[in-house]
């Protein structure tokens, strides 16, 4: 018995997504490579830690997104830690003092839009709370520890108490809904 397949032949592509993104990859990692190189040649301070965040940070926002937490406010705070974390490096690397005053500005940005964000469509929005509660409680530690440890500064009262702010309306907005979008993050079963 002789079978005749009845579905029409797919022709391949020229360019497919794949080949695409390894090609992309290539260029990604000579750089990364080149730029390593010629910063250990040069012996100058490692300005290519930088250069290599900076291409890590495209490839994931661009290149190859996440698409599980594919939403506004994910990727918002994900932005925002990313420049967080990018003026953390410049301060360690170059400047001791560059990030005192930057980051928290940076932080306060990013719980003000990430709240701006929520509340503008909170009924779709409601479940994507758990990154911006993360972000909201990252900002407290932090003002509450810098403040601890460095003394008072007009960014983190501005970020802390700017955070908190948001918390409360959260639980003010949400009430009973604030509990249980929390327990449903965090279920188990």
């Amino acid at each position: 018995m002789k079978i005749k397949i009845t579905y029409p032949h797919i022709a391949d592509k020229k360019w497919p997504r794949k080949k695409v993104i390894a090609l992309i990859r290539l260029v990604f990692l000579g750089i990364a490579a080149l730029c390593v190189f010629l910063n250990i040649v040069t012996k100058t301070s490692p300005w290519s830690v930088i250069v290599l965040w900076a291409l890590f940070t495209t490839w994931s926002f661009i290149i190859w997104p996440d698409l599980v937490e594919f939403n506004r406010i994910s990727l918002w705070i994900r932005l925002v830690t990313s420049t967080a974390v990018l003026l953390n490096i410049i301060a360690a690397l170059f400047s001791p003092n560059a990030a005192t005053a930057g980051v928290p500005i940076v932080w306060f940005i990013g719980v003000t839009v990430s709240g701006i964000l929520f509340f503008t469509d909170l009924e779709r929005q409601k479940q994507n709370m758990l990154p911006m509660l993360l972000l909201i409680f990252v900002c407290i530690f932090s003002s509450i520890s810098g403040l601890i440890l460095r003394g008072v500064s007009w960014e983190l009262i501005v970020m802390g108490v700017f955070a908190l702010a948001l918390l409360v309306a959260c639980f003010i907005v949400m009430r009973n809904g604030f509990v249980q979008e929390v327990k449903k993050r965090f279920h188990t079963r």
